[in-house]
């Protein structure tokens, strides 16, 4: 245990620096992200699945467990655990064409319900944690992508392009006209069945800066004097890369990680915006037609 303290320490605060209030906010933004995923998914393909709809009633149950709950109770420790309990059994059971958000989700509410918020030293430890998870991610979703090599030229995305709507909608504007037509015309064609390349140099730039962005952001919140920059610029990069795809419900979850990341507990400021934007999206969701773009999506 002493060394896996030692390693959360890279990612910590100074020692007299206090998580709880920190903690408590991530926690109560993650149950109202679980619960709102949960009703969004539940009106997905234009049908209404009650076994979502469902999960989402126990969310919200368990989120005002732990609201009403006094602190360091059995109440609000139940209230996690049930909650952790309830998104593995999701991911299970919709094994394997589970959204790999989820996984992110599920190791969350694990962290939180593994360490004990109310103690001092386990709040630490799970800031601590959290901020460890967010940076491998974010880092290794960069790797793979230069290992892959499919940004260099833009191929991955002109085939997302070419295979969905809502990644055309937002691409179109970094590329010619005459390129986007070309692209458009690959629709149906399997990946590697192109050409996929694309030479509009502002789109080459928009693919490689991911990437590059994805590798550099994790190593600057790991270092304390860059850490609170490089923290907007991860919530802000994160969160627009997920607003263009439509992935809004992983750009939320993303923000909320990296909120973590600044010294004093400024997330308490976004609990209530997030609410109302979470409350936003489950509205969408049963009626799409309020939002001013084809087919919506919130992965």
């Amino acid at each position: 245990m002493g060394v896996l303290r030692r390693v959360f320490a890279w990612a910590g605060d100074p020692p007299d620096t206090s998580q709880g209030s920190k903690a408590q906010a991530f926690v109560v933004i993650l149950l109202t992200h679980l619960m709102a995923r949960s009703w969004v998914a539940s009106w997905k393909a234009d049908s209404f699945h009650l076994g979502y709809a469902l999960a989402a009633c126990l969310f919200a149950s368990f989120g005002l467990l732990y609201v009403l709950g006094k602190p360091g109770g059995p109440t609000r420790r139940a209230a996690l655990w049930l909650a952790a309990a309830l998104q593995c059994a999701i991911v299970a059971t919709t094994f394997p064409e589970v959204a790999n958000h989820r996984y992110l989700e599920m190791l969350c509410i694990l962290f939180v319900a593994l360490f004990e918020i109310d103690r001092a030293e386990d709040c630490r430890s799970l800031v601590a944690a959290l901020r460890w998870t967010f940076v491998i991610v974010l880092f290794h979703t960069g790797l793979q992508k230069l290992l892959y090599g499919t940004y260099f030229d833009g191929q991955f995305l002109a085939y997302e392009i070419a295979a969905e709507e809502r990644f055309a909608d937002f691409l179109k504007y970094f590329m010619s006209s005459e390129e986007y037509v070309r692209v458009r015309g690959l629709a149906g064609r399997d990946p590697g069945a192109g050409p996929f390349a694309v030479s509009s140099p502002a789109f080459l730039v928009i693919s490689n800066l991911v990437w590059i962005l994805e590798l550099t952001i994790p190593v600057a919140l790991m270092w304390r004097p860059t850490r609170a920059l490089a923290a907007v610029a991860a919530i802000v990069f994160t969160f627009s890369l997920q607003l263009g795809a439509r992935e809004l419900m992983f750009g939320l979850l993303c923000a909320n990680l990296g909120l973590l990341f600044f010294l004093r507990p400024v997330n308490r400021f976004f609990i209530v915006p997030l609410l109302v934007i979470y409350a936003l999206l489950i509205l969408v969701a049963a009626q799409p037609d309020w939002l001013p773009l084809p087919d919506p999506e919130f992965n």
